[in-house]
């Protein structure tokens, strides 16, 4: 498959994709293989804003519930526990959960903390790929011998962001980017989760297919039809759709 963008490839070609990213350890698209335990991916603290902050309130970002338009940007947790979810019209948000609380959008703080967040990471390596404003891989191979291993320097960057940014992070560490990113998104909203040679069997291989990067809701409904249902099973070379 060539290196043009994802949203011009076939379900066929993202899942080829997918399969050679769970053999072969290659990042999105076609960037170089990383080695040791040194990328790791920080996500969420946008959800974990002051907008998005009160514990025990239904919160979601999106339009004007008065004008009766716009749809959910993002929620968080304990709105998207009552069954909110990013994308559904709000009015759609206010049925499956009437305590809601819409606010508007402020990109505004969201650039400003991402922002303040990469300004930290800065120290800790040169080599950031931002995935979004609320995502980063960094590859922190070169710094391990400084800093320590990956886990080390997770629980260190975790720990600076909540104390002076205020907010939480949600981190997988991991040899590949895809894996850390499936770590990222194993354990939330306050959480490190590490998916090693030794253990990524175990954990990752259980994940629903569409736990995946990459794997969206109409690759995920032909990955189905094809009895893929498990990321094992996206990773079975036995398997072909040619």
């Amino acid at each position: 498959m060539s290196s043009r963008s994802l949203e011009y490839a076939t379900s066929e070609e993202v899942f080829h994709l997918c399969t050679k990213n769970l053999q072969k350890g290659v990042g999105k698209y076609h960037f170089q293989r990383f080695i040791g335990r040194g990328i790791i991916i920080f996500q969420n603290f946008p959800k974990s804003c002051p907008i998005l902050s009160l514990p025990i309130q239904s919160m979601a970002v999106g339009g004007d519930p008065e004008a009766r338009h716009g749809i959910v940007l993002t929620a968080n947790y304990i709105a998207k526990r009552a069954g909110v979810k990013t994308g559904m019209a709000l009015w759609q948000a206010r049925q499956v959960c009437q305590e809601i609380i819409f606010v508007p959008p402020r990109m505004d703080l969201y650039l400003r903390f991402s922002r303040m967040a990469q300004e930290i990471y800065s120290e800790y390596t040169d080599q950031r790929e931002p995935f979004g404003i609320d995502e980063s891989w960094l590859d922190v191979t070169a710094s391990t011998s400084i800093k320590g291993d990956g886990m080390k320097i997770a629980k260190e960057i975790s720990s600076r962001i909540k104390y002076e940014l205020g907010v939480t992070v949600s981190i997988g560490v991991s040899w590949n980017k895809i894996f850390a990113k499936l770590g990222s998104d194993y354990k939330k909203p306050d959480a490190i989760t590490e998916f090693s040679k030794d253990n990524y069997k175990d954990i990752a291989w259980k994940l629903p297919v569409g736990d995946l990067l990459m794997v969206g809701r109409s690759t995920e409904r032909t990955m189905k039809k094809l009895c893929l249902l498990y990321t094992s099973d996206a990773a079975d070379d036995r398997i072909s759709v040619d």
